[in-house]
């Protein structure tokens, strides 16, 4: 009765063409499989928002105007630009997108075979201020089979979360772990070294783990709110869970861009041969200016601290989770796969966290003076929908109001939206007041409880 579907008011369609899904199917694809799959969808700017699909393992973007929006039809077209780099072949793979300063910085993967992963920027307004750069191709140090998972930009930086094969552990065997990468916004790329590639290109291990002598380690990120500024701080909220063939756990850590800060001001990693253990960079090593150091201009960099940058991409020190541990684990079948946290949950300003499972399920979650209390679980699919339908793919807070906000919740194939305070399921004042939900008080005037 809480949960609503959310009824469309416009649909503008972008289908393959039959040539295109022809062709597709050519390439030894299915049928199911040549269509144009929705991957990228980013404003642009105040009046045009970016689409991009995978049209039938043809990548293409689009530029619509918002105002198409408040119409109720739009039949329209409009031009048609390549998506490589931008955009996915395979709607299965990951990717993320974000503008800057009204450039494009996309990270995903290039061709058709998904061998080549990149982290590009492009569309800018003119050569050779804003050159299109990308990561260094087909070299496992820079990126080694990532799933990217969100993008965004502070300051005069980009970053870029994903999780991949760490580089730093295959002499022990395979294993997964998160990364957070940054680039330069004013890079420009190398003179002689990396034309046409980052100067600024660094990444770092993010550390979601439970303390001990033997830590436990959630290592696959899943999904990540925005940034969002909590006081002076600026953090993100992310889910991580453990490998598939392991023992099944979920968690919910927090990383402080400060943290984060530190990570990229420390010692860089290193691998002197293939046998050899990854052990931090001595200081005397290390070039001046400082490889990865944004800079006035990326081409006047000495080409010794661009090899440098080149051959070491990856810093020693891991981003720990703010706080030094998960916010809130959860082990079983159940595995988070979403989350969109509040920073500003009723009366006080509370931090209530919305974590979305595999199970079609949304658990709140209220985080407060270092505790986690559970408040609720929160059905959000009908119970005949199939289970491999089931999985909640995004969480989203929407401000409807300035005063009312909900829970957007997407599947494969339903968007629903959930009231953040659901207090008609406590009949009493002793439940209404015993549940703790920060959004929920109870009224004596009227004898229920009722949104604070």
């Amino acid at each position: 009765m809480l949960v609503k579907r959310i009824p469309f008011f416009q649909k503008i369609e972008w289908k393959s063409t039959e040539d295109d899904q022809g062709m597709c199917q050519m390439k030894g694809l299915m049928k199911h499989e040549c269509h144009n799959f929705i991957r990228v969808l980013e404003l642009r700017n105040d009046s045009t928002l970016f689409v991009c699909g995978t049209n039938a393992y043809d990548p293409k973007c689009r530029d619509y105007p918002l105002e198409v929006f408040s119409e109720r039809a739009y039949n329209g077209g409009a031009p048609t630009m390549s998506g490589i780099a931008k955009c996915p072949f395979d709607p299965s793979h990951k990717n993320t997108a974000v503008f800057a300063d009204g450039k494009l910085y996309s990270a995903t993967v290039a061709d058709f075979t998904a061998r080549d992963t990149v982290i590009y920027r492009s569309l800018g307004y003119s050569e050779p201020y804003d050159p299109t750069l990308k990561t260094e191709q087909y070299d496992s140090k820079w990126l080694n089979e990532p799933s990217f998972i969100k993008s965004f930009e502070h300051g005069n930086k980009v970053f870029f979360f994903f999780k991949e094969t760490a580089v730093e552990y295959i002499n022990c065997g395979k294993t997964i772990y998160s990364r957070v990468a940054r680039v330069c916004k004013d890079d420009q790329g190398g003179q002689r070294v990396l034309q046409n590639r980052w100067t600024t290109y660094m990444k770092a291990r993010l550390n979601c783990s439970v303390p001990g002598e033997y830590p436990f380690y959630f290592d696959e990120i899943q999904a990540m709110t925005d940034l969002i500024q909590v006081g002076d701080s600026y953090r993100m909220y992310a889910v991580f869970t453990t490998p598939q063939n392991s023992i099944s756990g979920s968690a919910v850590c927090a990383f402080d861009m400060e943290n984060i800060t530190e990570a990229f001001d420390g010692k860089y990693k290193e691998q002197e041969t293939t046998q050899s253990t990854w052990l931090p960079v001595p200081p005397n090593r290390v070039p001046s200016p400082r490889p990865g150091n944004c800079v006035n201009n990326s081409k006047l960099v000495p080409d010794t601290t661009l090899n440098f940058v080149k051959t070491h991409p990856l810093m020693d020190s891991a981003v720990g989770a703010w706080g030094g541990e998960p916010l809130f684990i959860k082990t079983g079948s159940a595995r988070f796969t979403a989350i969109a946290v509040d920073t500003e949950a009723g009366i006080g300003n509370h931090l209530v966290m919305f974590i979305g499972t595999n199970t079609g399920k949304v658990l709140k979650i209220l985080y407060v003076d270092g505790k986690q209390i559970f408040l609720e679980e929160i059905e959000v699919m009908d119970q005949d929908t199939p289970e491999g339908e089931r999985s909640i793919l995004n969480l989203r807070l929407v401000k409807k109001t300035p005063r009312e906000k909900v829970l957007v919740a997407v599947t494969q194939r339903k968007v629903v939206q959930v009231p953040l305070a659901r207090c008609q399921r406590y009949s009493s004042c002793r439940s209404c007041v015993k549940a703790q939900d920060p959004y929920c008080g109870w009224s004596g005037d009227n004898n229920d409880c009722r949104e604070a």
